[in-house]
């Protein structure tokens, strides 16, 4: 486990890396999050009246790069598809 910890953990650091060098380089970059992040690894907020643990990871590379946080929701729509 502590192997596999530990692999997870370096592919994340490579991944802020290369999410790093493409804002700092004007591409742009999406985030993919959920609420209920391990414990931590994120910030306690509150979402809708209850507690929740979420990500800083945009906030944080969007203040380190000086790149826009835009967010984007997605939507399912009865028929099956989305609506982003």
């Amino acid at each position: 486990q502590v192997l596999v910890a530990a692999a997870a953990e370096a592919m994340l650091e490579e991944a802020a890396a290369i999410k790093r060098k493409l804002l700092g380089e004007g591409a742009v970059v999406g985030f993919m999050i959920d609420q209920h992040m391990p414990p931590g690894r994120g910030l306690a907020v509150d979402f809708f009246n209850r507690p929740a643990s979420t990500t800083p990871a945009p906030a944080v590379f969007a203040i380190t790069t000086g790149a826009p946080l835009v967010p984007v929701f997605v939507e399912r729509l009865d028929s099956g598809r989305h609506r982003v």
